[in-house]
This record gives structure tokens, sequence and C-alpha cells, in this order.
């Protein structure tokens, strides 16, 4: 059973009632998330009613939820953007200078491969991000080689500087584009981060790159994003005598390039397995897409394979985790 049929998640409100004798412990109240969730009376008992899932759940799981909860660490990965416009607005100056032929003077370095060498060759849970420039090959012709040049250059230098201050990491690069991860321990957590990042890269494009590319008479660029998630391996591939590196080996690629692609130019869409993982705030900005007749992926009840696109307005900081925590549960 993958991470897709398996990962189930409850979003809760947390207060604190009582600190520890150090910074690291403390005793919490978690209560499911009023936005979401709502009491219901079956047969006599309370039932936690999902209002996104329509989904009931028994006493008993908030029960087994809490029991395997109990003294286990709460993992917390904020992002290291801050708020997401201010970001973007900080990067126009080198934006603008690397568009007017100044190199960075920062060398990104590849975290990626020390990172899953790290993990060791085996399955884990990861979410994936990719990322393609529509159009690129016409793009190409219509510039010429200096000035396509220049905007690639750009282009990947910001998406690759965003990815890690989410916590995640470029897998590799695809010529007119790229694939990033982000990894357990925190899937839940992971995506959203994920899409967070998402939106913050789709700004950078639309709110940034965008009108400095119009104020210098070039042609504006469109993306579209693809994210999913589920189990894959980790492995060495290659020859040590030619290239030999670590990469991600799973089904879960293909199919979130494949979202990718069915994207509009300019729309961030996942897939049904992250969309039913995310957080509450990210859920109810997510719209079902329409799916061509020819679509082959099925969940697990032979239904065709649900995507979402994301509207590309996150909601701000001060309305996203704060307070807030997840159960997960598999089974």
């Amino acid at each position: 059973m993958s991470i897709k049929d398996s990962l189930c998640r409850i979003d809760f409100v947390l207060e604190v009632i009582a600190g520890g004798d150090d910074r690291y412990t403390f005793r919490v109240r978690l209560k499911p998330d009023p936005e979401r969730y709502e009491w219901h009376e079956r047969d006599g008992e309370r039932w936690l009613f999902d209002k996104l899932d329509g989904t009931y759940y028994p006493p008993r799981v908030l029960q087994d939820l809490a029991e395997q909860m109990a003294g286990q660490p709460i993992y917390y990965c904020q992002q290291e953007v801050g708020e997401a416009q201010a970001y973007i607005r900080s990067r126009l100056p080198a934006i603008s200078a690397m568009l007017d032929g100044s190199d960075s003077a920062e060398v990104l370095a590849d975290k990626s491969e020390a990172f899953l060498e790290k993990l060791g060759e085996g399955e884990l849970g990861f979410v994936i991000l990719s990322i393609d420039l529509v159009g690129s090959t016409q793009l190409s012709v219509a510039l010429g080689s200096v000035d396509y040049r220049a905007i690639i250059k750009v282009v990947f230098y910001e998406l690759s500087k965003v990815v890690p201050k989410f916590h995640g990491h470029v897998l590799k690069y695809t010529g007119d584009g790229l694939i990033a991860y982000f990894s357990a321990p925190t899937i839940c957590a992971k995506g959203d981060l994920a899409v967070d990042c998402a939106l913050t890269i789709h700004g950078l494009v639309y709110k940034a790159l965008n009108p400095l590319l119009e104020e210098r008479g070039l042609p504006s660029i469109d993306i579209r994003i693809g994210m999913d998630v589920d189990d894959a391996h980790v492995a060495a591939i290659g020859s040590s005598a030619t290239k030999r590196h670590m990469d991600i080996i799973g089904s879960v690629i293909g199919i979130t390039t494949k979202i990718e692609a069915l994207a509009a130019p300019g729309e961030v869409c996942l897939g049904a397995a992250l969309e039913r993982n995310i957080h509450t705030n990210w859920r109810q900005i997510c719209q079902p897409v329409s799916l061509p007749e020819d679509w082959p992926y099925k969940d697990v009840g032979a239904r065709p394979y649900r995507v979402f696109v994301v509207r590309p307005s996150p909601p701000q900081p001060e309305d996203q985790g704060q307070g807030h925590t997840t159960g997960t549960r598999r089974g």
C-alpha cells in the first residue's frame, strides 16, 4: 500500500496549557480545527464530521491519535522567505541586474546529492514539484541566443534559490524546467511547504521577472507547476566511469510531470493525494480540474485520479500554520 492510499490528515488548533522546565517541552490541548470540522450526533455518539471531505470520524480515531502523539515531538518546519510578497519585491534589484548582464556573486551548492546520500538507498515518502517553462523552444527562436540565455539563467537561479527556503531540494534540471522534492519525516508539513513554495515561485515569475522583461521590450514568460506525493526509492544511478549520482525513482515522478503537463500556462496543479493532505487553509483555495477523457491514472477505487488547481494567491502568513498542528495516521 502506497502513501497515496494510507495517509490521513486531521488538522488541529493548538492551545498551550503549561510550559515545561525547559523551552522544549510543554503541555497542549488539541481541538479539531473548527473551520474544517463539526461534531455531529450519530447513534448516540459524537462523531467528528470533516466538512471538506464529507467524512465522519468515530471518537476512537481521535483517541488513537492522542495515544500515538503522547510524548512525541511536534515537528515544525518554518519557511524562510517570510512574507511572500515582500520577498518577491526584495528580489527585483537582483533580477534586474542579472537581466542587464551582472552575474550573481552567490554560488548555489548542489546540496541534494549530499542529502540523498545521507538518506541512503531505500523507500521514503516524497512530495515532488515539477516546473516547466512553457513554449521554451519558440521563445529561444524569437529571442535569439543571447537574450534567451540571460532569461534562462535568471529563471533557474531564482527558482533554485527559493526552493531550499521551503526545506526542499532541486533534484534535477530538465532543459526547460526542473524537478524539486520535499522529503519525510513530516510529509504533511512538507506538502504545505511545497504548495507555499510553488506559489512563491509563481509570484517571482509573474510579479517580478515578467514586469522587468516587459520594461526591456522582451516577451514575458509562462510557467506551469505540478505536484504530488507518494513513496519512492532513493538510488545511485549511472557509472562512476562517466557520471553517477543519487536519484529518486518512482511513479510519483512520472505522474507529477503529467499533472504539470495538464496545467494551463500560469497554473499550479496538484494530485488528489497531496490535496487531501495539505492544511485546511490551502485546501480551501483548491478547485478540481476537468480531466481529459484519455486520462490514464486511477485512484485506489479505480476512479480517475483527481487533479486540483490552486489559486495563485497564498493566504497571508498570519493565517497559515499559526496555532495549528496536524495529526496523521496510516491504515
